[in-house]
């Protein structure tokens, strides 16, 4: 009767594996579905909130939305400044000084002393002889032949 216990016992503890087996799909599908149903629920909710604001509540935000942006503008405008400011002390392009990190004029000045050499060693670049001289047209076989084919085609 051992025997036979054996193997039945193993048929029980596979069966209940395997409904003990999580089906991820379709638990990430069941999740799925409350998040919609709970953004759009949010957004219900926000919707009548809003409706019930009174006019003073409404222009408070507004007012409120607005100090925002012009604070935001002030603080471009000052940072544009200050990097005009810096440019002009260090000599340097304010495109290259308004991408250095940093807020104030010291952190950017000492930033552009940094960035200083570096620009103007590579600005020396490579030195042309004669550059503005003209080329020395002397006659070959090759260029010869080349006029003949292409004076040939104007006609």
């Amino acid at each position: 009767m051992s025997d036979v216990e054996a193997p039945a016992e193993g048929v029980d503890q596979a069966e209940s594996s395997a409904q003990n087996e999580t089906d991820w799909k379709s638990e990430a599908r069941k999740w799925e579905s409350r998040a919609k149903a709970n953004k759009d629920a949010a957004e219900e909710l926000a919707a009548v909130r809003e409706s019930q604001k009174s006019e003073a509540e409404k222009a408070a935000d507004r007012l409120k939305a607005a100090e925002a942006r012009l604070a935001e503008f002030e603080a471009r405008d000052q940072r544009a400044a200050t990097v005009r400011e810096v440019a002009a002390a260090t000599g340097l392009d304010e495109a290259a000084v308004s991408v250095l990190a940093g807020g104030s004029a010291d952190e950017l000045t000492a930033a552009a002393e940094v960035l200083k050499p570096l620009i103007s060693a590579r600005q020396a670049g490579p030195v042309v002889k004669n550059a503005g001289d003209q080329p020395d047209h002397k006659s070959s076989p090759e260029s010869e032949f080349l006029s003949s084919l292409f004076s040939g085609a104007s006609n």
